[in-house]
């Protein structure tokens, strides 16, 4: 079997599809469900994913009929072909054999210090070349402008260093704050976040990497019985300063090894930006099979925005995602 076959057999397709089109309407059997056609807009739920043979088809429009998943990510994402291929052979290489055995034997339950040796090398990358580290004394006018633009984000200089912030000088990532994404001390992602205002994106990834599979964070929170996940990294530092050991999830939706990671903690708190509230209700449902979760309901904003007292008083009065409470006042705000 080819890397390509491999990628696309790994592929979570029902997730990528409630990422990328919409929740699913109903459940055909256990491997197959219905949606809204992307394409021709069909509204009454024509549209049939089998995430198991990974096959998508509309009785509408036909999509689908003699066209491969990789073509249908493609048309989708509207991007050509090639780089779908790419990106899912990268992300099979960063999901080799070594890092699939490393998430078993930690879901499982074995001490991460018995994991060191094997997570070390699963899916390790490098860093950009030009990195300094920020917040250890060093000059410099684009270091300082770094600084100042996470000072003034509410990151403190502690956090910097906890967190081994770096400002990358040169190459694809340069004038940007790069947030590294360990797990059990490997890097295995960073975040790169232009701080000049004037990028056409404002956050860079690593390419061939899948975020899906890891936390920023996750060596901080993972001797912890209860963690707050959150969306961005920047949520994730707010919910830190606020006195919670917090997670980032690089998205809305949590992904299958993500949810398999969290399954090991007692208790998982989502705290996604006010407009995310359904997909933090969606991905605590789906959660909650594996351990016990609650969501936190902000008024307006994100927790990256809020400040300490009310960041504490909305994880503090979280109620379970399956309590009648919780759902009372989460259909209040839709």
């Amino acid at each position: 079997m080819n890397k390509l076959q491999r990628a696309i057999d790994q592929l979570d397709l029902l997730d990528y599809v409630e990422r990328h089109v919409g929740k699913a309407l109903s459940i055909i059997d256990e491997s197959e469900v219905l949606t809204f056609c992307p394409f021709c807009g069909e509204q009454k739920g024509k549209f049939y994913v089998n995430f198991v043979k990974k096959l998508v088809y509309c009785q509408r429009c036909r999509y689908g009929e003699g066209l491969g998943i990789v073509q249908f990510l493609s048309d989708v994402e509207g991007i050509p072909k090639k780089s779908i291929i790419e990106r899912l052979v990268g992300q099979v290489k960063n999901s080799s054999n070594a890092l699939d055995e490393a998430l078993d034997l930690l879901i499982s339950g074995v001490s991460v210090e018995k994991s060191d040796p094997l997570l070390e090398k699963a899916g390790a990358i490098e860093l950009p070349d030009g990195c300094s580290r920020l917040f250890m004394g060093n000059s410099g006018v684009l270091m300082t402008q770094a600084e100042n633009y996470l000072l003034n984000r509410g990151i403190t200089r502690e956090q910097g260093r906890q967190h081994e912030m770096y400002f990358v000088c040169k190459g694809y990532f340069r004038r940007r704050v790069l947030v590294p994404v360990r797990f059990c001390k490997a890097l295995v992602a960073f975040v790169a976040r232009d701080v000049t205002g004037r990028a056409e994106k404002k956050y860079l990834n690593p390419k061939g990497v899948s975020q899906a599979l890891w936390f920023f964070n996750w060596d901080g929170c993972s001797r912890q019985r209860n963690i707050v996940v959150c969306e961005g990294v920047f949520d994730a530092l707010a919910v830190e300063r606020a006195g919670y050991p917090a997670m980032a999830s690089f998205g809305k939706r949590l992904s299958l090894v993500q949810r398999k990671l969290l399954g090991r903690f007692e208790e998982v708190t989502i705290l996604y930006d006010q407009d995310a509230l359904s997909d933090a209700y969606d991905s605590g449902q789906r959660l909650a099979e594996l351990t016990k979760v609650r969501v936190g309901i902000l008024k307006k904003g994100d927790p990256g925005d809020s400040d300490k007292a009310t960041l504490v008083r909305v994880i503090e009065s979280a109620e379970g995602v399956k309590s009648p409470g919780f759902l009372v006042d989460y259909l209040k705000q839709l």
